[in-house]
C-alpha cells in the first residue's frame, strides 16, 4: 500500500491508532522507520540482566526481539491500545508468547492494570503525542516503575516537526523544558534529554535528517 498518497489527516490518525489493511501498512512503516531511534531510546534505559521492560505502543512487535537482545533473560510486558497492532505482533512474535518470554496486553496508558512497583524499565518511542492525557498517562508510568526505575520518552523535536506537515493533524509535539515539567510534577526525577540525529526515509521519497529527543527521567 502507497502511504503517500493517503490524506495526511487519515496517516496521522492511523499512526496514532492503527486500523485495518491501512494500520497494517502503517505498523510496517513504523517497525522500518523507527528501528534507529527505538535502538537508541533502549540504550538510554540502561537496561540490567533481568530487568522487568514496559514498552508503551509496540506496534507489529517487530523490534521486540532486538530489545531481548540488549540483556540477558529481559522480562519484557508491551501494551498497545490496536487491536490491529496486538493481532500483527502476537502473530510474529508467536514463539516468544509460548515460550513464556513476552507478555502483551490491549491497554491505554493512562489506565494499565499493572500493580505498583511492577516494573523496572519503561519505554515509548514516537507514541507521546498521541496520548490524550499526558499528565494522567506520566502519573501512571511512576506508578508502575519501581522507587528507582527509569523511564525514557523518544520523541521528535519541536524543530524536526516544524518541518513536516502531518504534525498539524493531532500530533502534540512537546519543548523539552514543558516535558521535563510534567515529568517532575508526575514525580519523576533526575530528568535529562540528549538528541538523536538520524536519515530517515520520507513517505514520498528519498530520505532526510530527523532529530529526537531522548529525555530519560528516574522514578
Amino acid at each position: 500500500m502507497d502511504l503517500s498518497k493517503l490524506d495526511l489527516a487519515v496517516l496521522a490518525r492511523q499512526l496514532g491508532h492503527p486500523e485495518g489493511e491501512i494500520g497494517k501498512a502503517v505498523g510496517e512503516y513504523m517497525s522500518a522507520n523507527n528501528a534507529g531511534v527505538s535502538a537508541a531510546a533502549w540504550r538510554r534505559l540502561g537496561l540490567q540482566p533481568r530487568d522487568r521492560v514496559l514498552e508503551i505502543g509496540f506496534g507489529n512487535g517487530k523490534l521486540i526481539p532486538a530489545l531481548l537482545a540488549l540483556q540477558p533473560d529481559l522480562a519484557y510486558t508491551g501494551i498497545d491500545i490496536s487491536e490491529t497492532m496486538m493481532a500483527e505482533a502476537k502473530a510474529f512474535n508467536r514463539t516468544l508468547l509460548e515460550a513464556g518470554r513476552i507478555d502483551l496486553k490491549l491497554a491505554s496508558v493512562d489506565a494499565m492494570p499493572f500493580p505498583a512497583g511492577s516494573f523496572d524499565r519503561a519505554v515509548a518511542v514516537n507514541g507521546h503525542y498521541f496520548w490524550p492525557d499526558l499528565p494522567r498517562a506520566l502519573g501512571e508510568l511512576h506508578r508502575v516503575l519501581r522507587a528507582d526505575g527509569v523511564l525514557v520518552l523518544a520523541g521528535i523535536t519541536p524543530e524536526a516537526a516544524a518541518t513536516l506537515p502531518i504534525v498539524q493533524h493531532g500530533f502534540r509535539v512537546y519543548d523539552q523544558p514543558r516535558l521535563e515539567e510534567m515529568l517532575r510534577r508526575a514525580g519523576f526525577r533526575s530528568v535529562d534529554a540528549e538528541i538523536h540525529r538520524e536519515l530517515t526515509q520520507r513517505l514520498e521519497g528519498g530520505r532526510h535528517e530527523r532529530s529526537y529527543s531522548l529525555v530519560r527521567a528516574a522514578a
